[in-house]
């Protein structure tokens, strides 16, 4: 069992720990990343995934032109090779969120959130 307050389980089962991932943006859109990640594995998925969603039309309120708030020490190489490892492993059924993450496109990850609530529902 991991440590529930430096490495929670349901932040762990990915490919990689998720902070690796929703600490690179700014705190809306990594709350997103942080319950698209978990919804499978928390036990209310919809309500994480809805929860996701709000962050993400909070986010389109006050997004600037970037999605990316911080680039890892890896560059672009590192964030290339976590969004593979994401779909590859079909990691939240999520892939459709995690291309438009890459993407840099917050209405496309808006609507796969939208789409996986319609699929989990």
């Amino acid at each position: 069992m991991g440590d529930p307050v430096n490495h929670p389980e349901h932040y762990e089962l990915g490919p990689f720990e998720c902070i690796e991932l929703s600490g690179l943006y700014d705190f809306c859109l990594g709350n997103a990343v942080k319950y698209v990640w978990r919804h499978r594995h928390k036990g209310q998925p919809m309500q994480d995934l809805n929860k996701a969603l709000w962050y993400l039309r909070r986010e389109r309120m006050h997004a600037g032109p970037n999605l990316l708030a911080y680039m890892p020490e890896g560059g672009c190489s590192e964030m290339a090779d976590k969004f593979d490892m994401l779909r590859e492993s079909h990691w939240a059924g999520a892939d459709r969120f995690w291309t438009a993450l890459e993407n840099d496109d917050l209405e496309a990850c808006i609507q796969a959130v939208e789409q996986l609530i319609k699929e989990e529902s």
